[in-house]
């Protein structure tokens, strides 16, 4: 029964407002590498696994983690954001600027379609989020830490708790609600214990260890 802190990387310079082409490049504002020493601190015992997205805002907001856990050991998994979206079309745009295909994505509700280059369906979202639980209710490690990002995080909630059932355009548009009913801020931190055999136990949306002005 591993018990799995999932960790939203910290403010990046897409939170920050600012213009961004390729989602796997962008790169941590100087508040967000505050944060990353934030959640670092965050740690009263050392975790035998450290996992983060193969996002640079992911493994960033790992490093002060694994500077301060030199034993942990290190892997990355796919646990990056649910990128829908064609990157040959981004060019350099703002998430507001986004704000209206995001919109039609959304609107569209079919879980099998694919926005164009560097996108993935909701259908292979989903997918890739079941074999990350299956991944870590299995794993060996008893105490396992995820650097990753809001979607995913939000994806292994509703396939931990809400609805583990078969992907449809109803159960899409059921997750893009729940999907902005709640944010988690940037550094905060989900506990959750995993098990096979009893229901997950999920802790309160931890910000604690933030300064007062990123909680």
């Amino acid at each position: 029964m591993p018990m799995v802190w999932l960790i939203r990387h910290a403010e990046s310079a897409a939170n920050a407002g600012l213009p961004t082409l390729n989602p796997g490049d962008i790169e941590l504002t100087a508040r967000g590498w505050q944060q990353a020493e934030q959640i670092a601190q965050a740690f009263t015992t050392r975790p035998g696994l450290v996992v983060t997205s193969p996002y640079m805002r992911a493994r960033q907001t790992a490093h002060a983690t694994l500077l301060r856990f030199p034993d942990s050991r290190l892997e990355e998994w796919p646990v990056h954001e649910f990128t829908y979206l064609s990157t040959s079309d981004r060019h350099y745009t703002t998430t507001h600027e986004r704000r209206p295909l995001v919109h039609a994505f959304w609107k569209r509700c079919d879980p099998n379609y694919v926005d164009g280059t560097g996108a993935e369906s909701f259908m292979s979202f989903m997918r890739r989020t079941r074999d990350i639980i299956e991944r870590l209710k299995h794993h060996p490690e008893r105490f396992i830490t995820v650097f990753s990002h809001e979607q995913f995080i939000h994806a292994m909630l509703w396939l931990l708790f809400i609805d583990s059932g078969e992907v449809s355009p109803e159960s899409m548009y059921r997750f893009r609600h729940f999907l902005i009913s709640f944010t988690l801020p940037n550094g905060a931190i989900l506990k959750v214990q995993l098990s096979d055999k009893e229901e997950p136990w999920l802790s309160p949306v931890i910000t604690s260890h933030l300064s007062a002005c990123d909680a």
